[in-house]
């Protein structure tokens, strides 16, 4: 319904939603911050060292 009204991506902002849908469940492009927080983290601890 969204990617209909002209939405490119969906950010699934709470943890729970990526356990209820999945990027294989749609063609719209699917951003999951907890791993995009997760991969920040780790990079920037990679940094710091």
């Amino acid at each position: 319904m969204l990617a209909k009204s002209g939405a490119e991506a969906v950010i699934l902002g709470c943890t729970e939603l990526t356990l209820l849908i999945e990027q294989k469940d749609t063609p719209t492009i699917l951003f999951d911050t907890t791993e995009l927080h997760a991969k920040a983290a780790v990079n920037a601890l990679l940094k710091a060292q």
